[in-house]
Protein backbone atom coordinates (compact mmCIF):
# COMPACT_ATOMS: atom_id res chain seq x y z
CA UNK A 1 0.00 0.00 0.00
CA UNK A 2 3.01 2.34 0.16
CA UNK A 3 2.70 3.03 -3.56
CA UNK A 4 -0.99 3.87 -3.17
CA UNK A 5 -0.64 6.20 -0.18
CA UNK A 6 2.31 8.04 -1.73
CA UNK A 7 0.25 8.75 -4.86
CA UNK A 8 -3.02 9.35 -3.00
CA UNK A 9 -2.21 10.61 0.53
CA UNK A 10 -5.87 11.51 1.10
CA UNK A 11 -6.47 7.75 1.52
CA UNK A 12 -4.72 7.87 4.91
CA UNK A 13 -6.35 8.91 8.16
CA UNK A 14 -4.28 12.11 8.42
CA UNK A 15 -4.31 13.02 4.74
CA UNK A 16 -0.53 12.78 4.57
CA UNK A 17 1.98 9.94 4.35
CA UNK A 18 3.73 9.40 7.67
CA UNK A 19 6.32 6.79 8.63
CA UNK A 20 4.73 4.62 11.31
CA UNK A 21 6.65 2.52 13.84
CA UNK A 22 6.43 -0.76 11.91
CA UNK A 23 4.77 0.08 8.59
CA UNK A 24 3.76 3.06 6.51
CA UNK A 25 0.51 4.87 7.23
CA UNK A 26 -2.23 2.54 5.90
CA UNK A 27 -5.43 3.53 4.13
CA UNK A 28 -8.14 4.66 6.52
CA UNK A 29 -11.17 2.36 6.76
CA UNK A 30 -13.24 5.15 8.30
CA UNK A 31 -13.48 7.18 5.08
CA UNK A 32 -15.94 6.46 2.27
CA UNK A 33 -13.24 7.48 -0.25
CA UNK A 34 -11.27 4.42 0.90
CA UNK A 35 -14.10 2.08 -0.09
CA UNK A 36 -14.55 3.84 -3.43
CA UNK A 37 -10.83 3.37 -4.10
CA UNK A 38 -10.78 -0.30 -2.99
CA UNK A 39 -13.96 -1.27 -4.79
CA UNK A 40 -12.74 0.24 -8.07
CA UNK A 41 -9.56 -1.83 -7.86
CA UNK A 42 -11.22 -5.09 -6.87
CA UNK A 43 -13.92 -4.70 -9.51
CA UNK A 44 -11.16 -4.65 -12.13
CA UNK A 45 -9.42 -7.64 -10.52
CA UNK A 46 -12.68 -9.59 -10.49
CA UNK A 47 -13.16 -8.97 -14.21
CA UNK A 48 -9.56 -9.91 -15.05
CA UNK A 49 -9.34 -13.22 -13.20
CA UNK A 50 -11.81 -16.15 -13.35
CA UNK A 51 -10.99 -17.72 -9.96
CA UNK A 52 -13.68 -17.70 -7.30
CA UNK A 53 -11.36 -16.32 -4.62
CA UNK A 54 -9.82 -12.88 -4.11
CA UNK A 55 -7.20 -12.39 -1.38
CA UNK A 56 -7.78 -9.14 0.52
CA UNK A 57 -4.51 -9.25 2.47
CA UNK A 58 -5.20 -7.37 5.74
CA UNK A 59 -1.99 -8.46 7.48
CA UNK A 60 0.60 -6.42 9.40
CA UNK A 61 -1.57 -3.29 9.41
CA UNK A 62 -0.20 -0.42 11.51
CA UNK A 63 -3.51 0.60 13.11
CA UNK A 64 -2.27 3.28 15.52
CA UNK A 65 -2.84 6.03 12.92
CA UNK A 66 -6.61 5.46 13.27
CA UNK A 67 -6.64 6.62 16.89
CA UNK A 68 -8.10 10.02 17.77
CA UNK A 69 -9.30 10.63 14.20
CA UNK A 70 -12.75 12.26 13.98
CA UNK A 71 -13.93 10.00 11.15
CA UNK A 72 -12.87 6.89 13.10
CA UNK A 73 -14.48 8.06 16.33
CA UNK A 74 -17.70 8.74 14.42
CA UNK A 75 -17.58 5.29 12.78
CA UNK A 76 -16.94 3.55 16.10
CA UNK A 77 -19.92 5.33 17.64
CA UNK A 78 -22.17 4.61 14.65
CA UNK A 79 -21.25 0.92 14.34
CA UNK A 80 -20.72 0.30 18.09
CA UNK A 81 -17.06 -0.66 17.56
CA UNK A 82 -15.03 -1.11 20.74
CA UNK A 83 -11.45 -0.76 19.48
CA UNK A 84 -9.28 -0.31 16.38
CA UNK A 85 -9.14 -4.08 15.78
CA UNK A 86 -12.88 -3.89 15.21
CA UNK A 87 -12.34 -1.01 12.79
CA UNK A 88 -10.23 -3.31 10.63
CA UNK A 89 -12.87 -6.02 11.04
CA UNK A 90 -15.51 -3.56 9.80
CA UNK A 91 -13.39 -2.97 6.67
CA UNK A 92 -12.86 -6.69 6.07
CA UNK A 93 -16.54 -7.59 6.49
CA UNK A 94 -17.66 -4.76 4.23
CA UNK A 95 -15.16 -5.74 1.54
CA UNK A 96 -16.29 -9.36 1.80
CA UNK A 97 -19.85 -8.30 1.01
CA UNK A 98 -18.53 -6.42 -2.00
CA UNK A 99 -16.54 -9.47 -3.15
CA UNK A 100 -19.71 -11.57 -2.82
CA UNK A 101 -21.60 -9.08 -4.98
CA UNK A 102 -18.98 -9.75 -7.68
CA UNK A 103 -19.47 -13.50 -7.34
CA UNK A 104 -16.19 -13.89 -5.43
CA UNK A 105 -15.19 -15.22 -2.01
CA UNK A 106 -12.72 -13.54 0.34
CA UNK A 107 -9.43 -14.87 1.66
CA UNK A 108 -7.50 -12.90 4.28
CA UNK A 109 -4.43 -13.46 6.44
CA UNK A 110 -5.23 -14.67 9.96
CA UNK A 111 -5.10 -11.11 11.36
CA UNK A 112 -8.70 -10.77 10.18
CA UNK A 113 -9.61 -12.84 13.26
CA UNK A 114 -8.49 -10.11 15.64
CA UNK A 115 -11.58 -7.92 15.55
CA UNK A 116 -14.08 -10.62 14.66
CA UNK A 117 -14.72 -12.22 11.27
CA UNK A 118 -17.71 -13.58 9.36
CA UNK A 119 -17.91 -17.41 9.15
CA UNK A 120 -17.84 -17.29 5.34
CA UNK A 121 -14.33 -15.82 5.08
CA UNK A 122 -11.38 -18.12 4.40
CA UNK A 123 -8.28 -17.59 6.56
CA UNK A 124 -4.69 -18.07 5.54
CA UNK A 125 -2.82 -18.98 8.74
CA UNK A 126 0.78 -17.73 8.90
CA UNK A 127 1.48 -16.40 12.42
CA UNK A 128 3.05 -19.47 14.02
CA UNK A 129 3.51 -17.55 17.27
CA UNK A 130 -0.29 -17.51 17.68
CA UNK A 131 -0.87 -21.30 17.73
CA UNK A 132 -4.52 -20.97 18.83
CA UNK A 133 -5.59 -19.06 15.71
CA UNK A 134 -6.46 -22.14 13.56
CA UNK A 135 -8.62 -23.64 16.30
CA UNK A 136 -10.29 -20.31 16.96
CA UNK A 137 -11.13 -20.01 13.24
CA UNK A 138 -12.34 -23.61 12.88
CA UNK A 139 -14.58 -23.24 15.92
CA UNK A 140 -16.27 -20.36 14.12
CA UNK A 141 -16.63 -22.42 10.95
CA UNK A 142 -14.00 -20.57 8.92
CA UNK A 143 -12.13 -22.51 6.26
CA UNK A 144 -8.36 -22.54 6.61
CA UNK A 145 -5.35 -22.53 4.30
CA UNK A 146 -2.37 -23.55 6.42
CA UNK A 147 0.84 -21.70 5.66
CA UNK A 148 2.60 -21.14 9.03
CA UNK A 149 5.82 -19.21 8.58
CA UNK A 150 7.94 -21.57 10.68
CA UNK A 151 7.41 -24.36 8.12
CA UNK A 152 6.17 -22.74 4.92
CA UNK A 153 8.17 -19.57 4.28
CA UNK A 154 10.78 -20.60 1.75
CA UNK A 155 12.41 -17.17 1.73
CA UNK A 156 13.82 -18.14 5.15
CA UNK A 157 17.55 -18.87 4.90
CA UNK A 158 18.29 -22.59 4.87
CA UNK A 159 20.49 -24.56 7.21
CA UNK A 160 20.98 -28.23 8.05
CA UNK A 161 17.52 -28.33 9.72
CA UNK A 162 15.44 -26.65 7.01
CA UNK A 163 14.38 -29.73 5.06
CA UNK A 164 13.54 -31.72 8.18
CA UNK A 165 11.56 -28.77 9.53
CA UNK A 166 9.38 -28.63 6.42
CA UNK A 167 8.89 -32.40 6.53
CA UNK A 168 7.64 -32.10 10.10
CA UNK A 169 4.77 -29.79 9.10
CA UNK A 170 1.31 -31.12 10.01
CA UNK A 171 -1.35 -29.02 8.26
CA UNK A 172 -4.14 -30.46 10.42
CA UNK A 173 -2.23 -30.05 13.68
CA UNK A 174 -2.29 -26.95 15.89
CA UNK A 175 -4.78 -28.47 18.32
CA UNK A 176 -7.54 -29.14 15.77
CA UNK A 177 -9.85 -32.02 16.64
CA UNK A 178 -11.27 -34.38 14.02
CA UNK A 179 -14.33 -32.23 13.40
CA UNK A 180 -12.29 -29.02 13.14
CA UNK A 181 -9.79 -30.57 10.73
CA UNK A 182 -12.44 -30.69 7.99
CA UNK A 183 -12.16 -26.89 7.71
CA UNK A 184 -8.55 -27.18 6.52
CA UNK A 185 -8.59 -26.83 2.72
CA UNK A 186 -4.88 -27.56 2.43
CA UNK A 187 -1.50 -25.90 2.75
CA UNK A 188 0.77 -23.58 0.84
CA UNK A 189 4.45 -22.68 0.69
CA UNK A 190 5.35 -19.01 0.28
CA UNK A 191 8.43 -17.20 -0.94
CA UNK A 192 8.90 -13.43 -0.87
CA UNK A 193 11.46 -12.26 -3.41
CA UNK A 194 12.59 -8.78 -2.35
CA UNK A 195 15.99 -10.27 -1.42
CA UNK A 196 16.11 -12.89 -4.22
CA UNK A 197 17.87 -11.37 -7.24
CA UNK A 198 17.51 -14.12 -9.84
CA UNK A 199 15.53 -17.17 -10.97
CA UNK A 200 18.53 -19.35 -10.09
CA UNK A 201 18.47 -18.12 -6.52
CA UNK A 202 14.70 -18.63 -6.43
CA UNK A 203 15.11 -22.28 -7.45
CA UNK A 204 17.83 -22.71 -4.82
CA UNK A 205 15.46 -21.45 -2.12
CA UNK A 206 12.52 -23.60 -3.28
CA UNK A 207 14.23 -26.92 -3.99
CA UNK A 208 14.44 -29.43 -2.37
CA UNK A 209 12.08 -27.99 0.27
CA UNK A 210 9.18 -28.17 -2.18
CA UNK A 211 9.61 -31.95 -2.44
CA UNK A 212 9.27 -32.28 1.33
CA UNK A 213 6.22 -30.01 1.31
CA UNK A 214 4.66 -32.09 -1.49
CA UNK A 215 4.89 -35.31 0.53
CA UNK A 216 3.37 -33.57 3.54
CA UNK A 217 0.42 -32.06 1.66
CA UNK A 218 -0.24 -35.12 -0.51
CA UNK A 219 -0.49 -37.23 2.64
CA UNK A 220 2.49 -39.47 1.80
CA UNK A 221 4.55 -38.35 4.79
CA UNK A 222 6.44 -41.26 6.38
CA UNK A 223 9.69 -40.77 8.22
CA UNK A 224 12.46 -38.32 7.46
CA UNK A 225 15.17 -40.97 7.12
CA UNK A 226 13.21 -42.68 4.35
CA UNK A 227 12.51 -39.33 2.70
CA UNK A 228 16.24 -38.49 2.82
CA UNK A 229 17.06 -41.83 1.19
CA UNK A 230 14.56 -41.15 -1.61
CA UNK A 231 16.07 -37.69 -2.12
CA UNK A 232 19.28 -39.42 -3.26
CA UNK A 233 17.48 -40.27 -6.50
CA UNK A 234 15.57 -36.99 -6.71
CA UNK A 235 18.73 -34.87 -6.74
CA UNK A 236 19.81 -36.62 -9.94
CA UNK A 237 16.41 -35.94 -11.53
CA UNK A 238 16.55 -32.27 -10.49
CA UNK A 239 20.01 -32.05 -12.07
CA UNK A 240 18.75 -33.45 -15.35
CA UNK A 241 15.90 -30.94 -15.30
CA UNK A 242 18.43 -28.13 -14.92
CA UNK A 243 17.03 -26.99 -11.57
CA UNK A 244 19.39 -25.11 -9.30
CA UNK A 245 18.53 -26.98 -6.09
CA UNK A 246 20.36 -26.79 -2.78
CA UNK A 247 22.48 -29.83 -1.97
CA UNK A 248 22.08 -31.65 1.33
CA UNK A 249 24.47 -30.47 4.05
CA UNK A 250 27.85 -31.99 4.73
CA UNK A 251 28.00 -33.42 8.24
CA UNK A 252 30.57 -34.77 10.68
CA UNK A 253 31.99 -31.49 12.01
CA UNK A 254 31.07 -28.16 13.60
CA UNK A 255 31.87 -24.67 12.33
CA UNK A 256 34.69 -24.32 14.87
CA UNK A 257 36.49 -27.48 16.03
CA UNK A 258 39.17 -28.18 18.63
CA UNK A 259 41.63 -31.03 19.13
CA UNK A 260 44.15 -31.98 21.82
CA UNK A 261 47.12 -33.31 19.83
CA UNK A 262 45.61 -34.47 16.54
CA UNK A 263 42.30 -35.36 14.94
CA UNK A 264 40.73 -36.27 11.61
CA UNK A 265 38.01 -34.62 9.56
CA UNK A 266 35.47 -37.30 8.63
CA UNK A 267 32.83 -35.92 6.29
CA UNK A 268 29.41 -37.55 5.98
CA UNK A 269 28.53 -37.02 2.32
CA UNK A 270 25.15 -37.02 0.53
CA UNK A 271 24.54 -39.68 -2.11
CA UNK A 272 25.81 -39.24 -5.67
CA UNK A 273 28.07 -36.30 -4.88
CA UNK A 274 31.76 -35.47 -4.91
CA UNK A 275 33.35 -33.28 -2.21
CA UNK A 276 36.44 -31.23 -2.94
CA UNK A 277 38.39 -29.19 -0.41
CA UNK A 278 41.28 -26.81 0.17
CA UNK A 279 43.55 -26.16 3.16
CA UNK A 280 45.08 -22.85 2.05
CA UNK A 281 42.05 -20.61 2.59
CA UNK A 282 41.04 -20.47 -1.08
CA UNK A 283 37.61 -21.42 -2.43
CA UNK A 284 37.50 -25.03 -3.72
CA UNK A 285 37.27 -25.65 -7.46
CA UNK A 286 36.41 -28.67 -9.55
CA UNK A 287 40.18 -29.33 -9.72
CA UNK A 288 40.76 -29.12 -5.94
CA UNK A 289 41.60 -32.13 -3.78
CA UNK A 290 38.85 -34.74 -3.74
CA UNK A 291 37.71 -36.00 -0.36
CA UNK A 292 37.93 -39.79 -0.36
CA UNK A 293 39.35 -40.49 3.10
CA UNK A 294 39.58 -38.71 6.50
CA UNK A 295 41.87 -35.67 6.55
CA UNK A 296 44.55 -35.89 9.25
CA UNK A 297 44.98 -32.67 11.29
CA UNK A 298 47.74 -31.90 13.83
CA UNK A 299 47.96 -28.10 13.60
CA UNK A 300 45.65 -25.09 13.45
CA UNK A 301 43.93 -25.27 10.09
CA UNK A 302 41.01 -23.93 8.06
CA UNK A 303 39.46 -26.34 5.58
CA UNK A 304 36.96 -25.26 2.94
CA UNK A 305 34.81 -27.98 1.42
CA UNK A 306 32.25 -27.97 -1.38
CA UNK A 307 29.86 -30.51 -2.88
CA UNK A 308 30.00 -30.95 -6.64
CA UNK A 309 27.12 -32.65 -8.37
CA UNK A 310 27.38 -35.18 -11.19
CA UNK A 311 27.21 -32.34 -13.73
CA UNK A 312 29.94 -30.37 -11.97
CA UNK A 313 27.54 -27.90 -10.36
CA UNK A 314 28.98 -26.38 -7.20
CA UNK A 315 27.12 -26.25 -3.89
CA UNK A 316 27.62 -24.15 -0.75
CA UNK A 317 31.09 -23.61 0.70
CA UNK A 318 31.55 -25.08 4.19
CA UNK A 319 34.30 -23.40 6.23
CA UNK A 320 35.66 -25.73 8.92
CA UNK A 321 38.11 -24.33 11.47
CA UNK A 322 40.44 -26.44 13.65
CA UNK A 323 42.35 -25.08 16.65
CA UNK A 324 44.59 -26.99 19.05
CA UNK A 325 43.37 -26.72 22.64
CA UNK A 326 43.94 -28.07 26.10
CA UNK A 327 41.15 -29.13 28.44
CA UNK A 328 39.59 -26.20 30.26
CA UNK A 329 39.48 -26.74 34.02
CA UNK A 330 36.19 -26.88 35.86
CA UNK A 331 35.36 -24.53 38.74
CA UNK A 332 34.55 -25.59 42.27
CA UNK A 333 31.03 -24.90 43.55
CA UNK A 334 30.36 -24.96 47.29
CA UNK A 335 26.65 -25.69 47.08
CA UNK A 336 25.54 -26.53 43.50
CA UNK A 337 21.81 -26.78 42.89
CA UNK A 338 19.96 -27.58 39.65
CA UNK A 339 18.82 -24.77 37.36
CA UNK A 340 19.79 -21.56 35.59
CA UNK A 341 19.27 -17.92 36.54
CA UNK A 342 16.86 -16.41 34.01
CA UNK A 343 16.47 -12.69 33.18
CA UNK A 344 13.89 -11.07 30.91
CA UNK A 345 14.24 -7.78 29.03
CA UNK A 346 11.01 -6.64 27.23
CA UNK A 347 12.66 -4.36 24.68
CA UNK A 348 13.77 -4.52 21.04
CA UNK A 349 17.52 -4.95 20.58
CA UNK A 350 19.37 -5.47 17.30
CA UNK A 351 22.33 -7.23 18.94
CA UNK A 352 22.92 -8.95 22.28
CA UNK A 353 25.68 -6.57 23.36
CA UNK A 354 23.00 -3.85 23.57
CA UNK A 355 21.05 -5.68 26.30
CA UNK A 356 20.83 -3.38 29.32
CA UNK A 357 20.28 -4.37 32.94
CA UNK A 358 18.15 -1.25 33.30
CA UNK A 359 15.53 -2.86 31.02
CA UNK A 360 15.23 -6.07 33.06
CA UNK A 361 11.73 -6.65 34.43
CA UNK A 362 11.65 -10.31 35.48
CA UNK A 363 13.99 -12.88 37.01
CA UNK A 364 13.40 -16.56 37.68
CA UNK A 365 15.08 -19.93 37.95
CA UNK A 366 14.57 -22.31 35.06
CA UNK A 367 15.55 -26.00 34.93
CA UNK A 368 16.98 -25.60 31.40
CA UNK A 369 16.55 -23.27 28.38
CA UNK A 370 13.00 -22.04 28.90
CA UNK A 371 11.26 -18.65 28.83
CA UNK A 372 8.86 -18.68 31.79
CA UNK A 373 7.00 -15.47 30.90
CA UNK A 374 3.22 -15.59 30.52
CA UNK A 375 2.63 -12.47 28.45
CA UNK A 376 5.71 -12.02 26.30
CA UNK A 377 6.36 -8.68 24.66
CA UNK A 378 6.42 -8.50 20.86
CA UNK A 379 10.18 -7.98 21.07
CA UNK A 380 12.36 -9.04 23.99
CA UNK A 381 15.69 -10.44 25.11
CA UNK A 382 16.59 -13.14 27.61
CA UNK A 383 19.61 -14.40 29.51
CA UNK A 384 20.22 -17.82 31.04
CA UNK A 385 23.23 -17.98 33.33
CA UNK A 386 24.79 -20.66 35.50
CA UNK A 387 27.08 -23.67 35.03
CA UNK A 388 27.13 -26.47 32.49
CA UNK A 389 28.10 -29.81 34.03
CA UNK A 390 30.52 -31.84 31.93
CA UNK A 391 29.95 -35.48 32.92
CA UNK A 392 33.45 -36.48 31.82
CA UNK A 393 36.61 -35.10 30.23
CA UNK A 394 36.02 -34.65 26.52
CA UNK A 395 35.43 -32.50 23.49
CA UNK A 396 31.91 -31.09 23.62
CA UNK A 397 30.18 -29.93 20.42
CA UNK A 398 27.42 -27.33 20.90
CA UNK A 399 24.74 -26.53 18.29
CA UNK A 400 22.79 -23.27 18.75
CA UNK A 401 19.75 -22.60 16.55
CA UNK A 402 17.78 -19.39 16.93
CA UNK A 403 15.37 -16.91 15.38
CA UNK A 404 16.43 -14.15 15.95
CA UNK A 405 19.91 -13.62 17.42
CA UNK A 406 21.69 -15.60 20.13
CA UNK A 407 25.12 -16.00 21.70
CA UNK A 408 26.55 -18.84 23.77
CA UNK A 409 29.34 -18.11 26.22
CA UNK A 410 31.37 -20.82 27.96
CA UNK A 411 34.09 -20.12 30.47
CA UNK A 412 33.16 -16.40 30.14
CA UNK A 413 34.18 -16.33 26.45
CA UNK A 414 32.01 -16.37 23.34
CA UNK A 415 31.81 -19.89 21.97
CA UNK A 416 29.01 -19.43 19.37
CA UNK A 417 28.01 -16.09 17.85
CA UNK A 418 24.59 -16.42 16.17
CA UNK A 419 23.70 -12.78 16.71
CA UNK A 420 21.55 -10.38 14.69
CA UNK A 421 18.07 -10.31 13.15
CA UNK A 422 17.54 -13.44 11.05
CA UNK A 423 15.37 -16.48 10.39
CA UNK A 424 16.09 -19.69 12.32
CA UNK A 425 19.67 -20.76 11.53
CA UNK A 426 22.13 -22.98 13.34
CA UNK A 427 25.76 -22.31 14.24
CA UNK A 428 28.09 -24.65 16.09
CA UNK A 429 31.42 -24.94 17.86
CA UNK A 430 33.49 -27.30 20.01
CA UNK A 431 35.19 -26.85 23.37
CA UNK A 432 37.45 -29.20 25.38
CA UNK A 433 36.20 -29.48 28.95
CA UNK A 434 37.44 -31.19 32.07
CA UNK A 435 34.82 -33.05 34.08
CA UNK A 436 32.89 -30.70 36.35
CA UNK A 437 31.14 -27.33 36.36
CA UNK A 438 31.83 -24.69 33.68
CA UNK A 439 30.48 -21.10 33.57
CA UNK A 440 27.60 -20.89 31.07
CA UNK A 441 25.66 -17.96 29.62
CA UNK A 442 23.09 -17.90 26.80
CA UNK A 443 21.79 -14.60 25.43
CA UNK A 444 18.82 -14.43 23.06
CA UNK A 445 16.90 -11.80 21.06
CA UNK A 446 13.35 -12.00 19.73
CA UNK A 447 12.76 -9.21 17.23
CA UNK A 448 9.10 -10.05 16.62
CA UNK A 449 7.05 -12.60 14.73
CA UNK A 450 7.68 -15.75 16.74
CA UNK A 451 10.91 -17.26 17.93
CA UNK A 452 13.09 -20.35 17.87
CA UNK A 453 15.71 -21.12 20.54
CA UNK A 454 17.29 -24.57 20.61
CA UNK A 455 20.57 -25.78 22.11
CA UNK A 456 21.98 -29.27 21.60
CA UNK A 457 25.34 -30.86 22.31
CA UNK A 458 27.31 -34.03 21.79
CA UNK A 459 30.31 -35.54 23.57
CA UNK A 460 33.29 -36.55 21.45
CA UNK A 461 31.75 -38.33 18.43
CA UNK A 462 28.50 -39.22 20.17
CA UNK A 463 24.92 -38.50 19.18
CA UNK A 464 23.47 -35.00 19.48
CA UNK A 465 20.93 -34.39 22.22
CA UNK A 466 19.04 -31.40 23.56
CA UNK A 467 20.33 -29.84 26.77
CA UNK A 468 18.18 -30.76 29.76
CA UNK A 469 17.74 -30.13 33.48
CA UNK A 470 20.54 -32.60 34.28
CA UNK A 471 23.09 -30.37 32.51
CA UNK A 472 22.72 -27.08 34.43
CA UNK A 473 23.50 -25.88 37.94
CA UNK A 474 23.61 -22.70 40.00
CA UNK A 475 25.50 -21.77 43.13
Amino acid sequence: MQAATKQFPWLTSTGSVQKEKSFTDPICPCKETTFEFAENIFKEIAHLFPSKYIHLGADEVEKSSWKNIPECEALMHKENLKNIDEIQSYFVKRMEKYFNSLGKELIGWDEILDGGVSPTATLMYWRTWIPTAPKHAAEKGNRLIMTPGEYCYFDAQQDSHSLKKVYGFNPVGFGLNENEQKYVLGGQANIWTEYIPSEQRLEYMVFPRMLAMSEVLWGHQQDFDRFSWKMGQQYEILSKLGINYRFADLKGFTDHNVFLTSTSLRIEMPQNTVVRYTTDGTEPKITSLRYDKPVYINKNLTIKAVIFGANGRMGDVFTINYVQSNYLNAVQLKNPKPGLAFSYFPKFYKTVNLISEADKTEVATTPAIEIPVQNKAGSFATRHQGYFYAAEDGIYSFFLRSDDGSMLKMQNKTLIDNDGMHFAIEKSAQIALKKGYHPFELLFLEGGGGYTLELEYSLNSGKRKAVSSTDFFME
